[in-house]
């Protein structure tokens, strides 16, 4: 069985949640040395201390959500076709402009 090693050294971690004193630990001996993390979690004065004493950076950053959707491609096709009914039944250009401005919006991140 073959076993692929990372280095850890001087790396950069990102995790979901302030790690608790037990990872604070293995991280440090891993040799990491920047902790990015979303959101507090029992944030331990110990695992702080410890970090601070070993010269690892610690900083809360915002976590972006991303969901991903299966489905997008038949939704946008959906979309424009009701888009292209409504033009066929007369909806006047104001609102028609209106309802592709706000499917643009939801369909693309901005």
């Amino acid at each position: 069985m073959c076993k692929v090693r990372c280095p850890t050294e001087g790396a950069e971690i990102y995790v979901t949640h302030f790690p608790c004193l037990h990872c604070c630990k293995s991280l440090i001996q891993a040799g990491i040395k920047r902790v990015y993390y979303a959101e507090d979690y029992k944030n331990h004065a110990y695992a702080i201390e410890l970090f601070e004493q070993a010269g690892v950076v610690v900083e809360q950053v915002e976590l972006e959500e991303m969901i991903l959707d299966l489905n997008s491609e038949e939704k946008l096709k959906f979309t424009a076709e009701l888009l292209k009914q409504l033009e066929g039944l007369g909806l006047n250009d104001e609102q028609l402009q209106e309802l592709k401005l706000k499917a643009n919006q939801l369909y693309t991140s901005l």
